[in-house]
């Protein structure tokens, strides 16, 4: 199939499955390379902080303690965890806090990376 609006159209038309392929997998290296170089870059406040998710998860739940109070956060059923992956951020606020917290995931267990 050919774009109707032709070679005025601004938009790459694939021909071939395998140029799809051959195109997608360019475009991930490209970003991947042009993500490691922006890290290597100084006055990154990112750089060279690479934490575990664990850790990452105890911080927003700092945050949120900070923000909002561990009193607030267990009023009522406590915190809804929605699409919470794995359950990192429940389990710090459950295990660490024990502030109550449901966690919904929607993805399938097979699914979550």
């Amino acid at each position: 199939r050919s774009c109707p609006k032709g070679d005025s159209c601004r938009f790459i038309h694939h021909t071939s499955e395998e140029d799809l392929v051959r195109v997608r997998r360019d475009w991930v290296a490209h970003r991947r390379i042009r993500r490691q170089r922006l890290a290597e870059k100084d006055g990154n406040p990112h750089a060279n902080t690479k934490s575990s998710r664990h850790h990452r998860s105890r911080v927003l739940v700092d945050f949120l303690v900070k923000v909002y109070g561990a009193a607030y956060l267990s009023s009522g059923v406590g915190v809804v965890d929605v699409a919470g992956g794995r359950g990192e951020v429940g389990f710090e606020l459950q295990n660490m806090r024990g502030i109550p917290t449901t966690l919904v995931e929607p993805r399938h267990p097979d699914h979550l990376g």
